[in-house]
């Protein structure tokens, strides 16, 4: 399930010209603090769109009031059809030296409990060479969260790609 952004990563199409990694799965070793994992593990044991919502909370940024209801719905359905893999380990060095040449992005929001900005900005630009952006006000769902502000730093790199 976190691997969206690994995904991402390991594709070595030459048509790609810049990547964006949105929470950067795969960089480095993901963080499962406790309170997260004690609003895990009743998700994945019994799943329920009461138990997704206290696990995007957990996601979330502080503050950010009622998440969107389809997100419990779409997170209680992943619990019951889907396995997840956790906290996946982060991808091989050799795999992320590869791929240093092409232009990335990695965007973080400023309250992600898996990848906090303080460990995955230094990973992004040590292992990938990448830029490094953070979402204030974001958690660890940036796009439902900020798609605005994700939206400007996307649209900012790929200008630049096109310069």
């Amino acid at each position: 399930m976190p691997w969206g952004g690994a995904v991402a990563l390991a594709c070595d199409s030459p048509r790609i010209v810049g990547r964006v990694a949105l929470s950067g799965a795969g960089i480095t070793r993901l963080r499962v603090p406790a309170p997260l994992l004690a609003a895990t593990v009743p998700w994945l044991l019994r799943p329920s769109v009461a138990r997704s919502t206290a696990l995007l909370r957990r996601m979330a940024a502080p503050g950010q009031g009622e998440l969107p209801g389809h997100l419990s719905s779409w997170m209680c359905l992943v619990a019951r059809h889907c396995r997840t893999s956790l906290a996946p380990p982060p991808l091989p060095s050799r795999l992320l030296e590869q791929r240093r040449t092409v232009p990335t992005l990695v965007v973080a929001g400023r309250f992600d409990p898996f990848l906090p900005p303080r460990a995955l900005g230094p990973a992004a630009r040590r292992r990938l060479g990448a830029e490094f952006q953070v979402i204030e006000g974001a958690g660890h769902l940036l796009l439902d969260e900020a798609p605005v502000e994700v939206s400007a730093v996307v649209e900012e790199f790929c200008a630049a790609l096109e310069d």
